[in-house]
């Protein structure tokens, strides 16, 4: 089991008298965290030492820790302590996605964020998608079909579509990519969600256009042809809006 870490005094620059002491305790982490210092695995002092080592009450301790335990950094175990972990996105999302989605605008600006990455992803997954990711885009078609034909509320299908574009993220094997999207999943679905009620409503065959689009870039990619795949992709984000009639 790893030693527990103690802070550097030299680094604690931290007093009861600041407004927002918690505040200054995640800023000391942050720079152990990014500089090196503090790595996944590394145990923290116990609560009453740790408070003693910054100089605050454990109240404010306390509020700093859960804070970086909502952001997915620490895991705190009673009886074993707290402990630095890999950020866990589905964390992150959460927190992440209450905030954005408080912006008048985030609809629009996540869907233009996923056509800036995605037209680009399918490239690079025409040249390092597995024979297992293909297999797995290649099931949500199908899955896309069957619930459009059960469902006309649109939350499954708009599931289906959010699998469909995840699993060609994967196929990237970007490693931050994928992170992002994972912190980006609570923003995505619910432009999935949107998109797909806006389209029912004023496209008769919104379903069969997405599949259509799907199959095409889902070929593309088996071909590893990335011109046409990001075409396909690039298209297929207007599929809906030039087929929704004009107002």
């Amino acid at each position: 089991m790893a030693s527990p870490i103690i802070p550097m005094k030299k680094d604690i620059v931290i007093t009861e008298s600041r407004k927002r002491v918690f505040e200054a305790i995640l800023e000391y982490f942050k720079k152990a965290l990014t500089s090196g210092n503090l790595k996944p695995g590394d145990r923290l002092l116990p609560e009453r030492d740790l408070a003693a080592q910054f100089q605050v009450s454990r109240a404010s301790l306390r509020e700093a820790l859960r804070a970086l335990e909502m952001l997915g950094v620490l895991s705190v175990v009673p009886g074993n302590g707290a402990s630095i972990v890999q950020p866990d996105p589905h964390s992150l999302s959460k927190v992440f996605g209450l905030a954005m989605s408080l912006r008048p605008t985030i609809s629009e600006n996540i869907l233009e964020v996923r056509k800036i990455i995605e037209c680009g992803a399918v490239r690079v997954a025409c040249k390092r998608a597995s024979p297992a990711e293909l297999a797995y885009i290649k099931s949500t078609l199908s899955r896309m079909q069957k619930v459009s034909n059960q469902d006309d509320s649109g939350i499954a299908a708009s599931q289906a579509d959010f699998e469909f574009h995840k699993g060609v993220i994967n196929a990237t094997h970007n490693d931050f990519l994928i992170f992002l999207y994972e912190i980006l999943e609570i923003l995505l679905k619910r432009s999935h969600a949107e998109r797909w009620k806006d389209a029912l409503k004023f496209v008769p065959d919104a379903a069969e256009a997405v599949t259509e689009a799907h199959e095409g870039i889902y070929e593309a990619i088996v071909e590893g042809n990335e011109e046409k795949a990001e075409t396909l992709m690039r298209n297929h984000f207007l599929v809906l809006d030039s087929r929704k009639p004009s107002s």
